[in-house]
Formats: C-alpha cells, sequence, structure tokens
C-alpha cells in the first residue's frame, strides 16, 4: 500500500477487509506503473540499438513544469497545452525525424 498510508492504517484495513485492501493495492501498483515510465525507457533504450528498432527511439517528454500537475488536476489542460507546444517547439529537428521515419515505413509497407 501507499507511504501516505500509515502502517496502522494499513493492518487495519488488511484485517478488517482484505478484498478492499486487495483492490487498494493494485488501484496502487496501476497508478505506479503508469506514472513510473523510467525503468521502462532505460530497457528500451538499451534494446533500441541492437534489436527491432534499430537505434529508431524516440522519447518525447516534458521534463520541466509538467511535474507540478498531478493525475487529479484534469482541470489544468491549459498550462499542459503550454508547457506540450513549448517543448515541441524545441524538439523541431526530432520530430522531423519521426515523421520521416513514419512515412518510409508505410511507403514500405503499403
Amino acid at each position: 500500500m501507499s507511504a501516505r498510508v500509515s502502517k496502522a492504517v494499513q493492518t487495519l484495513i488488511q484485517n478488517t477487509s482484505p478484498g478492499h485492501a486487495f483492490k487498494l493495492a493494485v488501484a496502487e501498483y496501476a497508478v505506479k506503473c503508469l506514472t513510473s515510465y523510467e525503468l521502462i525507457h532505460l530497457e528500451v533504450v538499451d534494446r533500441s540499438n541492437r534489436e527491432v528498432l534499430e537505434g529508431h527511439y524516440f522519447r518525447l517528454n516534458i521534463l520541466q513544469g509538467i511535474s507540478i500537475i498531478g493525475l487529479a488536476d484534469w482541470d489544468k489542460l491549459r498550462p499542459i497545452i503550454v508547457l506540450t507546444n513549448r517543448y515541441m517547439d524545441t524538439k523541431k529537428k526530432k520530430t522531423r525525424k519521426i515523421t520521416d521515419l513514419l512515412q518510409n515505413s508505410q511507403s514500405v509497407t503499403s
């Protein structure tokens, strides 16, 4: 369970409602998987140079500003759009390469 929930509360939930404790643990695990992408990124980087991707792995990741917006901040769409547009403006060369690769792969597979 979450580090935010005290050990006593965790024990109480597990002892009084194991079904709910399990559901809570699964939900927390799902959130962790969805928000902890760094390990997956490192694994893909390691494999991209030697396997199917042939070095064509790109990560578009807004590093600054977005971390202050949480999963529950659905009402902060405007700042997300601004940060995304600002980030993409700095990645024009990378997005051009991605576009070229996608267009070439479509002509090969058609």
